[in-house]
């Protein structure tokens, strides 16, 4: 299996936001799927801060579980 790359994840994050149909359940899908893809070392750091950067901000942040355990 090969790593996904930023360009292949930004272009599918970016089909989701302009779908008139995106909502918070996607973004925290795909904010979870990316920090994932970070803890599992398929995506550096600098990818994932990036990615997390083209995601609609979610208050409260359901990823931040994930990170703080």
């Amino acid at each position: 299996m090969e790593k996904p790359t930023y360009e292949e994840l930004s272009e599918r994050i970016g089909k989701i936001l302009s779908s008139e149909n995106c909502t918070d359940l996607d973004v925290a899908c795909w904010a979870g799927y990316i920090a994932a893809l970070l803890e599992w070392r398929l995506i550096s750091v600098t990818d994932h801060d990036r990615l997390s950067e083209l995601l609609p901000r979610l208050d409260p942040d359901p990823t931040l579980r994930i990170f703080l355990g």
